[in-house]
């Protein structure tokens, strides 16, 4: 069994060395040095490893979805979500999504080997993310414009 006060110590050791409120490539490189800056256990070479794996794109938008949401009221969040799972399947459509591309590399080729566009998290600009949290809908039509 696990101790909460030491899980709650190792989350508060992440948020003091800034890796939950930077920029992906960031969080990405202080991941894979965080053990040389004391971090107990091999949690940061583990979710650097991780974060390889998957889209950069999606690290991005992840990360600015996390930053918007900490001011958002619940409904303003479901509102926000919304538009961008419909922008998943339909900003990039057919396989140039990221969504799709990783259903293809894990589920329907199995071949674990996604060819994400961008490949590098370096490469994903600012322009990218932002059409993530564009609505795909006016306030009067979205469909979740009844939530309070």
């Amino acid at each position: 069994q696990s101790d909460p006060g030491l899980a709650h110590d190792r989350f508060q050791w992440r948020m003091d060395k800034g890796l939950y409120d930077s920029a992906a490539e960031l969080i990405l490189e202080r991941s894979a040095s965080a053990e040389s800056l004391g971090d107990p256990g091999a949690w940061a070479t583990q979710v650097a490893a991780d974060m390889r794996k998957r889209s950069p794109l999606m690290l991005h938008v992840a990360l600015e979805q996390v930053r918007r949401g900490r001011h958002l009221s619940l409904a303003d969040d479901l509102r926000m979500e919304r538009g961008m799972m419909r922008h998943c399947f339909h900003l990039r459509p057919g396989a140039a999504s990221e969504t799709v591309e990783g259903i293809r590399a894990l589920v329907v080729d199995k071949d674990q080997q996604p060819r994400w566009n961008p490949s590098r998290i370096e490469e994903v600009t600012p322009a990218m993310v932002a059409a993530f949290f564009d609505s795909p809908w006016p306030g009067h039509a979205h469909p979740l414009k009844s939530l309070n």
